[in-house]
């Protein structure tokens, strides 16, 4: 199985207590799905504040993070899946989605291995 990763996207306006409450009750449900099913990998939920680096022409760190169309990164989830159509099903699965939120699915990539140096004898 492959890896895909799902970013979170939240609207930026914060949901009443009763939608919280509710949003939470329905992730639950879905990632004790997603574990009996052996598909739930991890999952993490980011703060609301947050930095944002540039590179060019020199770093600069400012304290704000990135909103577009009043959405903004609020977390991932990391499942294990046969294909992106299957992913692509799950995803269609999360709460966020019944509150304004988008979900992007990317696959997770493996990490190359280093390779060893050559060694010379001298």
């Amino acid at each position: 199985m492959k890896e895909y990763i799902f970013l979170l996207n939240s609207p930026t306006n914060p949901l009443s207590e009763a939608d919280a409450q509710q949003m939470r009750l329905q992730w639950g449900r879905l990632t004790t799905r997603l574990r009996e099913e052996q598909k739930f990998v991890e999952g993490y939920i980011f703060s609301a504040t947050g930095h944002t680096v540039n590179g060019s022409p020199e770093r600069t760190v400012m304290p704000v993070i990135f909103v577009h169309n009043n959405i903004m990164a609020s977390g991932c989830l990391i499942i294990r899946s046969n294909s992106m159509d299957e992913a692509l099903k799950l995803a269609q699965l999360c709460p966020i989605l019944d509150f304004g939120g988008t979900v992007e699915v990317r696959e997770r990539m493996p990490q190359p291995q280093p390779q060893p140096l050559p060694v010379t004898i001298h």
